[in-house]
């Protein structure tokens, strides 16, 4: 079976390439031919605008304002940082090389994606936030409307990214999955969602990252990155003040020094207590994650990799935001919500001390990846 994935990558988003990496792999384990679509996203520098790939529902004032300003404050502050921002694009490129399958042509815009014909048996859109509707840019590819007519077209833990969506986006939800064969989201959530909004059931099921085991992951990681000393790690994906103080009281009660793994090729800020990394890529990432003796982090993916390797933990959240779903129902699946620690909480330094019983979670991680597993083998082959 010849399967042809779409997903987000190419973008130096550590989570992003992880995950699309994790299942194109897993399913090559299974023994099937996967090779991911190469369709450059429009946060690829190299993506090409067009009308046509606009977003399917109008964008806020502020949604546009902030897809403007971030990316080009990032591109100046990566100007000043110019050794580093290399040093960590080639390890990106590096890791693409060596681990990604991807088609041989690259796609910059959407007209040559859906001018392509394409001869792949299955139609898979993957994980990560390929259905957020705040996203500026035309959903549809991520849809699989580009598929041709009586292919399978199956989606494995696509996200949404948010929790509430737009009243525009929900008339048009219906549409947008009625061709799908078999439809998986990562968040108990989102299938809630779909099942009221759609009327379609969508299956529960682990993000790729979690379907590999530690050493399967362990096969692509690069040690030449880590300190010589015990650290706790600290990964955030948005900016927190409450994260980073957070991460150094326990480092100071746990006697560790902290480390960074900055999203940018430059540090979110200049606090002496932390050593940052800046130009890692996603194998650094991996191996980074691996040896940390403990783990501060805000971002799904972090936590999910604190989980896979078996690592004490806490996942920081903004009770504010609307996207709150991805973490905090994973970790409800496995026993772990005491490892959820809200920005505006009283942290207790007791907490710091309270155990995680890895055998239980990963007995119950392991049910969940059987059935995971099952999932994606009877949306293939039935």
């Amino acid at each position: 079976m010849k399967i042809g994935i779409i997903t987000i990558l190419k973008v130096n988003n550590y989570g992003a390439e992880l995950q699309a990496f994790a299942l194109r792999h897993k399913l090559e384990l299974m023994g099937y031919n996967a090779i991911i679509i190469d369709y450059l996203y429009y946060k690829n520098k190299n993506h090409i605008r067009e009308r046509i790939s606009k977003p399917i529902i109008p964008l806020s004032l502020a949604q546009k304002a902030k897809e403007m300003l971030y990316p080009l404050m990032n591109e100046v502050l990566s100007i000043f940082n110019y050794r580093s921002n290399i040093a960590r694009e080639e390890k990106f490129e590096e890791f693409h090389k060596k681990y990604s399958k991807l088609t041989s042509r690259t796609y910059p815009s959407y007209s040559e994606l859906y001018n392509e014909v394409f001869d792949f048996d299955v139609y898979c859109v993957g994980s990560d936030q390929v259905w957020n509707p705040t996203n500026n840019t035309s959903l549809n590819p991520y849809f699989l409307t580009f598929a041709p007519k009586g292919k399978r077209k199956i989606a494995y833990a696509s996200s949404f990214g948010i929790s509430i969506f737009p009243d525009a986006f929900k008339k048009l939800l219906p549409k947008l999955l009625s061709d799908f064969d078999f439809v998986s989201v990562r968040e108990k959530t989102a299938a809630n969602n779909i099942k009221e909004i759609a009327n379609k059931n969508a299956e529960v099921v682990l993000d790729p990252t979690l379907l590999l085991t530690k050493s399967e992951w362990l096969d692509v990681a690069n040690s030449n990155i880590l300190p010589s000393y015990p650290y706790l790690l600290i990964y955030n994906v948005s900016k927190s003040n409450f994260a980073t103080k957070l991460a150094v009281d326990i480092a100071k009660i746990k006697n560790l020094k902290v480390v960074r793994l900055c999203i940018n090729p430059y540090r979110d800020d200049y606090n002496s207590e932390i050593s940052n990394i800046v130009d890692a890529g996603p194998s650094e990432f991996v191996a980074l994650f691996s040896a940390a003796s403990f783990i501060v982090t805000n971002s799904f993916h972090g936590t999910a990799f604190a989980v896979n390797f078996n690592k004490p933990f806490f996942s920081v959240i903004n009770h504010s935001k609307i996207n709150n779903s991805r973490q905090k129902d994973f970790l409800d699946s496995l026993g772990l919500s005491n490892r959820i620690i809200i920005e505006t909480k009283i942290f207790s330094t007791r907490d710091v001390d309270c155990l995680i019983d890895y055998d239980i979670v990963n007995s119950l991680l392991e049910i969940q990846k059987t059935n995971s597993v099952n999932f994606l083998r009877e949306s293939i082959t039935i």
